[in-house]
This record gives C-alpha cells, structure tokens and sequence, in this order.
C-alpha cells in the first residue's frame, strides 16, 4: 500500500503537520522554545506511529481469527 493510499498515514501526517505548524507560531522568535516544540513534535509522531501500529496489529488478529472461525 501506498503512503498516498494509507488513511491512517494520511491523518497522522496532518496531524503532526498542523500541530508542528502551531508550535512553530507560538515559538516564533525564542530558539530555545522552538527546539523544545521541536522536540515535542518528534515526540507525538513517535507515539501516534506507534498507535498505528498497534491498531493495525489489532486489525489483523481479528482478520486472522475472522478467517479461521475463532470469533
């Protein structure tokens, strides 16, 4: 699948993008204050990546459980 086609991709990319945007208004000007919203940028795609992950985890077990007659 392509990243173009990845609903879950997509949004979180907007996501950060938007919030990253913010930041960078509100920090306007105060190096330290744009590093520390910089770092807080790489932090929330770190953990909305990782919720990805697991909801497509999940995604699949219930597909694969599905499949074999097990729910």
């Amino acid at each position: 699948m392509t990243d173009e086609a990845d609903p879950l991709k997509a949004t979180l990319d907007s996501a950060v993008a938007d919030t990253a945007a913010r930041l960078a208004e509100m920090t306007e000007g105060c190096r330290e204050t744009e590093d520390r919203a910089n770092d807080i940028t790489a932090k929330l795609r770190t953990r909305w990546q990782r919720r990805v992950e697991i909801m497509r985890s999940r995604a699949n077990t219930d597909g694969a459980a599905k499949n074999l007659g097990i729910q």
